[in-house]
Formats: structure tokens, C-alpha cells, sequence
């Protein structure tokens, strides 16, 4: 009981300096603000992105994040006629087209998405995405989760001149 009354009191308290200051002409005290842990500044230009190989077509510049882990910002480009057969992905994926043609279709559905388009595919939505034969393209792609495929993409068999590599 004595703690409610204390902060009974204490509000009122709080409110009655405050109608105070306003007659007076002051601004009123300001609240109790909490503050983000700073960010640091990242400024990375085209040509320092640093692109890796996903899958044959397929490369992917991380921004912030690790896709094998957890959350992750994207740029992922794909050569002209990549096709990903029908999947689906555990997390939410966000994207936006940056340049070329995204083809992304469903079980009921074809689209082609010119540069400026947006996509969010929920959890578990099955889909095919990739490119149509006469255009690559870039997207920026986020996601609060890890990126994965199911089922996941075969991996195609190597090359006889692959093979003489090993």
C-alpha cells in the first residue's frame, strides 16, 4: 500500500511541476527516453561488394548478418534463364527487384517483376523464383530468419573437365 501511494504522490507531484512550467512559459520536462545502442556508420561502395557463389547462376553479397545463422540484408544476383524448381523457405523473405527481371511464380501464379517490384513470401509458401532467358537480375533480399530451400537445390553432377580438375 505505501508503495502505491509513493507513486500516487509522485505522479502528482510530476504533474503539478509541469502545469507549473507551462504557466510560467517553460517547456515541459521531458520523459524518460531510452536510447539505442549506437550503430556504427557502413559505407560500402558497388564496387567493394564482395559476391560468393550460392549455386550455379546465383551469387549473393552479404550486407549485415549471416544467412547460414540467423538474419540477414542481401544483394543476390541471377544470371539470365536461372530457374529454382519449386521450394519454400523457413523464414520470411523480403525482397526488392534492383535491375533485370525476377520471374517468382506459385502453384497459381506466374509473375515477371521489373526493377522496383516487391516481394514478401511468407514462411512455408511454396514457390519457384529465378530469371527469365533474356534477363539476369539483381535483388536486395531480407530476412529475420536463416535463408534455407526445401527441399533443398540439387546439386548438379560435375563436368567431365570439372572432374579432370580434382
Amino acid at each position: 500500500m505505501r508503495i502505491v501511494l509513493a507513486v500516487v504522490l509522485a505522479v502528482g507531484v510530476c504533474a503539478i511541476g509541469s502545469a507549473a512550467r507551462a504557466e510560467e512559459g517553460a517547456a515541459p520536462a521531458a520523459a524518460a527516453v531510452s536510447v539505442p545502442a549506437p550503430v556504427k556508420e557502413v559505407v560500402r561502395p558497388a564496387e567493394e561488394m564482395v559476391y560468393k557463389e550460392m549455386m550455379p547462376g546465383v551469387e549473393r553479397a552479404i550486407m549485415w548478418g549471416d544467412p547460414a545463422v540467423s538474419g540477414y540484408g542481401s544483394l543476390t544476383r541471377f544470371a539470365a534463364g536461372v530457374k529454382s524448381p519449386m521450394h519454400y523457405h523457413s523464414s520470411v523473405i523480403k525482397l526488392v527487384v534492383i535491375s533485370g527481371v525476377f520471374a517468382y511464380g506459385t502453384e497459381s501464379s506466374q509473375n515477371k517483376l521489373a526493377a522496383g517490384s516487391y516481394i514478401i513470401i511468407p514462411a512455408g509458401r511454396r514457390h519457384t523464383s529465378g530469371t527469365t532467358a533474356e534477363s539476369g537480375c539483381v535483388i536486395f533480399e531480407e530476412s529475420d530468419g536463416k535463408f534455407d530451400m526445401v527441399p533443398p537445390m540439387p546439386v548438379p553432377a560435375a563436368t567431365p573437365a570439372e572432374k579432370k580438375k580434382k
